[in-house]
């Protein structure tokens, strides 16, 4: 009983869980990127986890496309994914830095019918930039060297965001 008792007290009374700002996401962003870790450009989502001071941690997840049709000329478009966790400091510049991978599903021939196939892989990304959120938190801006790790290969990559935060 005496056990339980401090487990309590302790659970209660430490500071990750006295302080709400901790526990409960900020903001969301979405927002349109273009170049970045999904190619060309993509749509990306991201959710705030937790803040403390004018660090903040996000998650991200975005959705593309290089190409909508196939060489066949059909509606088959290639699919990135990007996924990716971002670390932030500051207030309304903030420097950036973040990683993750990109699930890819990409059409190719079929080296013995030539019909149209699927060949999907997993890439890493990384990215270093800064942001300017506007003083109401509602419009975002986004520069970064975005480097992919392509099929063991380093190319060098940016990318450009302008998004909304809700």
């Amino acid at each position: 009983m005496k056990c339980a008792l401090v487990l309590v007290l302790c659970v209660g009374l430490s500071p990750a869980y006295g302080r709400p700002d901790t526990l409960t996401p900020k903001q969301n962003i979405i927002y349109l990127e273009a170049l970045g870790t999904g190619g060309l450009g993509s749509l990306n989502y991201e959710r705030t986890l937790c803040r403390e001071g004018l660090w903040q941690l996000a998650a991200r997840v975005g959705v593309s496309t290089i190409h909508v049709r196939d060489f066949t000329r059909r509606f088959n478009p290639d699919l990135l994914f990007p996924l990716g966790a971002v670390a932030c400091y500051g207030g309304r510049f903030q420097g950036e830095i973040a990683g993750g991978v990109a699930f890819t599903s990409i059409v190719y021939p079929d080296p013995e019918n030539f019909a149209p196939g699927r060949h999907g892989a997993i890439q890493g990304w990384l990215a270093i930039g800064g942001r300017y959120l506007d003083p109401g938190n509602r419009w975002m801006l986004r520069a970064t060297y975005t480097p992919i790790i392509e099929f063991g290969t380093w190319r060098h990559w940016g990318g450009l965001s302008f998004g909304h935060a809700f």
